[in-house]
């Protein structure tokens, strides 16, 4: 049989050798079982950080020299070659992480129609944390393990919308797991609170800290909003801190924390606290600033100018954004440019600008590439072919609300862009809160060009996914609707009874 080269390579056996001591001895000095280090010798699975700080002091040999130094390897030249290799060249290792073909070991295939979902969800999450644990932070920065971790999510994602009868179970397991990594990072927060720091503990921390996020986004384009807003506000405290503190993890920490900032923007904004929602954009942007990282500080700009539409301030919105416009160039990424580009056509629908809102839009979707290739995970886990879709339905809602003689034209606009969402490959996976937003603004345009069987239905499907979601923002949406249908229809029955399905919410 031919030997496969060892996953997780490192000089274990050796040190233990040189050091005059048996396996049998380095079991009995370190607790360690004797089954664990032939494991770990023989390059099986990688020897976690704390481990391998334990018997780098026991046998004398510095602790680079027990570190699995391929894989980190291998993770990078994965995350480089992602934009070349499409999604669907990936299979399951049989450690069950996403590899290229050619990584994978025939003879060691997991059969896992033996397994249900629940299991197989766990198994994935322990090699997906077992990975994190033994992750190589030399040379390698916490963006680059944040876009493994989520090629790893989108993975669990494609399993979960192909099932067929399982998918109650299937959507559940996944979901418990995803859970399970944004709480991830939680264990160390009183540890990282009363030191010491040393560098072990903080590369820990914050290794943790970049899967949590990653799994907070997952979450948030899910049903997760209760557990986004339960484990973000346990460690961002304290990322936050971090980040004004000068240290070699500083920008790492503004970096990581300037993302929990612009989830927890987004937690308070569907529960409603607009002016919390305002404070926690505002800080993004401060921490952004501070991790020199031009694609988030735009970014974090856009969220800045929606969160101050949101609270009453149209003209500030457009500032904000006209801001982030200007910062824009080719080192920015070109889905980035889009999204700007789109959320200032809002903007400018707005401030009533009509001319400067379509050209804006237009240019958002000349824009708007084909594939997206190696972009910031923040970027893809929150903007899409949708997300251009809906902001060109709601610049025409904006522009007929500015524009009262040509509202039904504005409308019907509005409803012929909205109506593509429907028209979205079955591959591309929906955020299940721009999904309901869009259904939202549909029955705004439906009210609009006074289709009142349209409108029913979209405000049906708006309530119950309101409800689903657990997002009081979109019930919102859905209480709005319905009150401009009243006007436009106030003698209608059909109107008045729709108020009971509203009331039962």
């Amino acid at each position: 049989m031919t030997k496969h080269e060892a996953r997780y390579p490192n000089a274990l056996r050796a040190c233990i050798k040189e050091a005059g001591y048996s396996f049998r001895e380095v079991s009995q000095e370190t607790n360690i079982p004797e089954r664990t280090l032939y494991d770990w010798a023989t390059g099986n699975r990688p020897i976690p950080k704390r481990e391998r700080q334990v018997l780098a002091d026991l046998l004398g040999y510095p602790v680079e020299a027990l570190a699995p130094q391929r894989p980190a390897h291998r993770m990078v030249q994965l995350l480089q070659d992602q934009a070349a290799l499409p999604a669907s060249s990936y299979v399951p290792a049989a450690s069950g992480v996403l590899v290229p073909p050619s990584d994978v070991q025939q003879d060691a295939a997991v059969d896992t129609e033996l397994l249900d979902w629940p299991t197989w969800f766990g198994q994935q999450l322990t090699n997906l944390t077992s990975l994190i644990a033994s992750w190589q932070a030399e040379g390698v920065s916490c963006q680059q393990l944040q876009a493994l971790v989520h090629t790893e999510l989108e993975r669990w994602n494609t399993m979960a919308h192909q099932s067929d009868g399982n998918s109650r179970e299937v959507l559940m397991s996944r979901r418990t797991a995803l859970a399970a990594l944004a709480i991830l990072s939680t264990a160390l927060v009183a540890k990282v609170q009363t030191g010491p720091l040393t560098a072990v503990l903080m590369e820990d921390f914050l290794t943790q800290c970049t899967a949590s996020i990653t799994s907070c986004w997952h979450l948030l384009n899910g049903d997760g909003l209760v557990t986004v807003e339960y484990a973000l506000p346990r460690y961002l405290l304290l990322l936050v801190a971090l980040a004004r503190q000068s240290s070699p993890y500083q920008k790492t920490a503004a970096h990581l924390a300037a993302q929990a900032s612009l989830l927890m923007n987004l937690v308070s904004f569907h529960r409603l606290r607009f002016r919390e929602a305002l404070a926690y954009a505002k800080q993004a942007v401060e921490l952004a600033r501070m991790s020199e990282d031009r694609n988030l500080y735009i970014y974090a700009l856009t969220f800045l100018g929606g969160a101050l539409g949101r609270n009453g301030q149209p003209e500030a919105m457009l500032q904000k954004r006209q801001e982030a416009e200007q910062h824009l160039n080719k080192e920015v990424v070109l889905p980035l440019r889009s999204q700007v580009l789109a959320d200032l056509a809002y903007a400018y629908a707005q401030n009533g600008q009509i001319q400067d809102a379509l050209r804006c839009m237009g240019e958002a979707r000349n824009l708007f590439p084909s594939e997206f290739g190696a972009v910031p995970f923040f970027v893809s886990a929150n903007y899409g072919l949708y997300h251009l879709i809906l902001f060109e339905g709601m610049t025409h809602l904006a522009l007929g609300e500015s524009d009262a003689a040509h509202i039904r034209e504005h409308s019907q606009h509005a409803m012929s862009a909205l109506v593509q969402f429907g028209q979205l490959p079955s591959t591309i996976i929906v955020p299940e809160r721009y999904k309901i937003q869009i259904i939202n603004e549909q029955a705004a345009a439906a009210v609009g060009i006074r289709n009142m069987e349209k409108f029913e239905y979209y405000l049906l499907a708006g309530v119950e996914g309101a409800k689903a979601l657990g997002s009081q923002k979109r019930r919102q949406e859905a209480i709005a609707n319905w009150k401009a249908a009243r006007k436009a229809w106030p003698h209608e029955e059909k109107i008045l009874k729709l108020a009971a399905v509203l009331m039962e919410q």
